[in-house]
């Protein structure tokens, strides 16, 4: 996994430096923590606030659908718990294509802030800058550079899955 801007899309990370120079100049401090982030991260976080039986039937779905290194992926992540933190599958995160970024608001102690009411104004900055902000659909600290999803971008799961391969044939040798 990845905080560094580097690893986003050049004009993504355009756009993000652009929301956290505007958000530091009204003295708001946010911090990216997740920019670049490869499919088993995905697949792990995705699993890690769904019971064994929900995990199970979206397996044996991509199964199905013949998404062979998203199984993987979700193989090689293994039994994770937490709280929620995404919907989105392998492949279906902007974080796999370097165009999302995740960051959290850096109170007065230097500590992240999870809570604040500010995450609203992070929200505005973002999509006054030409990103779309993951408030929209219950992810507050969340940038992305479309407002579609990759299905739109990329096409079917199985279309998406076989990019994956390609994209990242390292990562389940």
């Amino acid at each position: 996994m990845s905080a560094d801007l580097n690893d986003l899309k050049p004009e993504f990370r355009a756009k993000v430096t652009a929301g956290l120079a505007a958000l530091a100049r009204e003295g708001l401090q946010f911090k990216p923590y997740f920019t670049l982030r490869n499919p088993v991260i995905q697949a792990g976080l995705w699993r890690q606030s769904r019971s064994v039986a929900v995990v199970q039937d979206q397996i044996s779905e991509l199964q199905r659908l013949h998404c062979d290194f998203m199984v993987e992926c979700f193989a090689k992540a293994g039994a994770t718990e937490g709280k929620w933190a995404t919907n989105a599958l392998p492949g279906l995160s902007w974080h796999q294509y370097g165009e999302a970024v995740d960051c959290f608001l850096v109170d007065a102690t230097g500590q992240p802030d999870w809570e604040s009411p500010k995450y609203a104004r992070f929200g505005q900055i973002g999509d006054a800058t030409g990103m779309w902000w993951g408030g929209h659909f219950g992810d507050d600290d969340h940038w992305q550079n479309r407002k579609t999803e990759p299905p739109a971008a990329f096409g079917s799961l199985k279309e998406i899955n076989d990019q994956l391969a390609i994209d990242w044939p390292r990562l389940l040798a």
